[in-house]
């Protein structure tokens, strides 16, 4: 089964406000792929797991527009959904920064 490395966060969050986890992992994605937070802060694994998961999401034909599941597959579900997308999410952030340049 996954690991669910999301959750404490998401989940709290969840509790309080009554909403549903997806609805709060969705918002964090995108507040990761806009730069408002890291997704370090976000995703708790170690960053040799971030790696990988970034690596294996560049190494899909769409890059970081893949969808989620192959890399799921790829990582033999190791890292839930929620996790690939956050990690999917700031590399999206990192390359855009790359293409934008920092002036």
């Amino acid at each position: 089964s996954s690991r669910d490395q999301v959750s404490d966060l998401s989940h709290e969050i969840a509790q309080k406000r009554n909403i549903l986890r997806a609805t709060i992992v969705n918002h964090l994605s995108k507040a990761i792929e806009n730069g408002t937070i890291s997704s370090i802060e976000v995703v708790d694994i170690e960053e040799k797991d971030m790696q990988l998961i970034e690596d294996t999401i560049l190494s899909q034909d769409d890059g970081v527009d893949t969808r989620l599941k192959p890399v799921f597959e790829f990582l033999d579900g190791v890292y839930d959904y929620d996790t690939i997308k956050c990690v999917r999410a700031g590399l999206a952030y990192q390359l855009n920064q790359q293409e934008v340049g920092f002036n």
